[in-house]
């Protein structure tokens, strides 16, 4: 992806992300009590691999590609994180339920968006000096791990940035996890199944990118 490709595509999802706030904070003005903030604090956790990623090009050297891609690797769960939060769809009168349905749809594809083009990036750069195999694992270890690490972030509301404040208790709460697989395959059917939705969507993404050039 040219830089240039890459602005249009930044400043088209700029705008779709400020439409989709415009109707978040619009609700508010209708309800008076509930409203989905945290929608709007994901998406822009969401921004944040996005926008480290468009840091990378083919002159991006080794030890630049290692300073982003840490932190990268640490938000990147965010931006499909933002799938899981229409598990809070619900009836919520005054506001129409195709209302809210709408509102979540559209967090949740502008998460699904920024990841799968922020991972083609770090794919691009990978595939450059690389190879097509180191890198195409590299893919699949990254969608691994950004889904284990959804799961973590859903049901122990654990965030990136404790990745590095309190690392034990990540660590702790990863072991836990695994160890408690012989009585609930759940953590194991999550990740098997976020793991191979992020491919599909990501593949997909990078797909249709192509097919536009």
């Amino acid at each position: 992806m040219l830089n240039r490709e890459v602005s249009k595509t930044t400043r088209a999802l700029f705008f779709a992300s400020v439409f989709a706030v415009v109707l978040d904070i619009a609700r508010v003005g209708i309800s008076q009590k509930i409203n989905f903030a945290f929608l709007i604090w994901n998406l822009f956790l969401a921004w944040i691999p996005y926008t480290l990623a468009t840091f990378l090009d083919k002159n991006t050297s080794k030890k630049k590609f290692i300073a982003i891609f840490i932190p990268w690797l640490l938000f990147f769960p965010n931006a499909a994180y933002l799938v899981t939060d229409i598990l809070h769809v619900d009836n919520r009168p005054p506001i129409p339920l195709w209302y809210d349905s709408l509102i979540f749809f559209i967090f949740a594809w502008l998460g699904v968006m920024l990841a799968a083009i922020a991972l083609l990036r770090v794919h691009t750069y990978l595939e450059y000096f690389y190879g097509k195999v180191k890198s195409t694992v590299s893919i699949f270890l990254i969608a691994l791990v950004t889904a284990f690490g959804i799961y973590l972030g859903r049901f122990d509301r654990l965030n990136s940035w404790d990745a590095i404040l309190n690392p034990l208790e990540v660590f702790s709460n990863s072991i836990g996890i695994w160890k408690s697989v012989s009585h609930s395959v759940e953590p194991l059917i999550f990740t098997a199944v976020f793991t191979g939705t992020i491919l599909c969507t990501y593949y997909v993404v990078r797909e249709v990118l192509k097919d536009g050039e």
